[in-house]
């Protein structure tokens, strides 16, 4: 039996946010609090995207 909680997950941006959606994948509860602001997210994702 594994201890493991969390685990990778590689994808399709757009895949991720359907697991997101339905539930399937979410951020862990100590990552909640913590928001980025619109210019830090687009980014995040302009950087993954190049």
């Amino acid at each position: 039996m594994s201890n493991q909680i969390f685990s990778k997950i590689d994808g399709a941006i757009a895949t991720l946010i359907g697991y997101i959606e339905t539930g399937d994948l979410a951020l862990p509860d100590l990552q909640r609090p913590f928001v980025w602001g619109n210019n830090k997210v687009r980014d995040l994702f302009d950087s993954m995207y190049r």
